[in-house]
């Protein structure tokens, strides 16, 4: 399963999120009100109740990620259903990144949302610039 929505964000999530690069927190910590709308409206779209590991992170990673599931390339993460990526950069602001999928390539624009199940196989490009992603390990 792999589906695309676009405008997930409001303007004031998408500069929250994009300004904590390195966010890292389970889903039931999340406290301020952007991270308690953002996951209410995962909810809304995702129809999978979220494991109690479940976290959100923002990342800015220039060396991408080779091919792998989200239950973790050493199974460490067998828990997850779904991972989510939702673009925080604006395409102008780096090249490369791509997201490879077995028989299909996604470049998101800003605001962009992709999921898919755990067991989807995907890489993700390096990149150059600044791109940011803020992930969902649900």
């Amino acid at each position: 399963m792999k589906r695309l929505h676009t405008h997930f964000l409001s303007d004031d999530e998408l500069q929250y999120f994009y300004d904590n690069v390195r966010m890292r927190k389970q889903l039931a910590n999340a406290s301020h009100e952007h991270e308690k709308s953002v996951i209410d409206k995962l909810a809304a779209i995702i129809p999978v109740r979220p494991h109690e590991k479940a976290y959100m992170c923002v990342e800015r990673n220039p060396n991408g990620h080779e091919w792998h599931t989200d239950t973790g390339t050493m199974g460490h993460m067998q828990w997850c259903q779904v991972g989510v990526i939702v673009m925080l950069s604006k395409i102008t602001q780096y090249t490369g990144g791509w997201i490879h999928y077995d028989g299909f390539t996604v470049g998101l624009n800003q605001n962009e949302l992709i999921y898919h199940t755990s067991d989807v196989r995907h890489k993700v490009e390096p990149h150059s610039g600044d791109r940011r992603v803020l992930l969902f390990f649900l």
